[in-house]
């Protein structure tokens, strides 16, 4: 299944500040495609991933957290 009209929000949570090198508006990603990108810590903390997409026409979101490094700024 492709999964359509994929949107990627990040959000830096308890002072975390991170660079992130990914799309700016959103894309499809056919069957057993795979995407990368740059994340760059800046200042420790955690970072919350909001993902959201359609597959057959249903609406799917997902969303994680998860610590990232960095000097203590």
């Amino acid at each position: 299944m492709t999964a359509e009209n994929v949107h990627i929000d990040l959000m830096g949570l308890n002072g975390a500040q991170c660079l992130f090198d990914g799309p700016d508006s959103a894309f499809d990603l056919g069957p057993r495609s795979e995407r990368t990108w740059s994340l760059i810590p800046v200042r420790r903390g955690d970072v919350e991933v909001r993902l959201s997409w359609t597959e057959e026409g249903e609406a799917r979101h997902a969303q994680l957290t998860f610590p990232i490094p960095g000097s203590p700024g």
